[in-house]
């Protein structure tokens, strides 16, 4: 991906192949049921209200990595939105 991102091309995507692929995929949690399992955690934790990235990492049994991932993939998906350090469910 960085030589490609070097020689100009656009819309590269993570091989999913190479090792470091692997390594971030490990990290993350992206395998979907892993996936769908830390996302179910951390909605659970946004149910009631608002939380900080700090409060999520407190009160969850995932990894730092694995939340940020997780956050991620909720935002992307639009599943929570992230307004002045709070997240909360949509």
């Amino acid at each position: 991906r960085i030589i490609l991102e070097y020689f100009g091309e656009k819309n590269i995507q993570d091989c999913g192949k190479c090792d470091i692929c692997i390594e971030k995929s490990k990290l993350n949690g992206n395998n979907n049921k892993e996936k769908e399992k830390f996302a179910q955690i951390i909605l659970n934790l946004l149910k009631s209200n608002k939380r900080t990235v700090q409060e999520i990492i407190e009160n969850s049994p995932l990894t730092e990595k694995q939340i940020t991932g997780t956050l991620r993939f909720l935002q992307d998906s639009k599943q929570i939105k992230m307004e002045n350090n709070y997240i909360e469910k949509i």
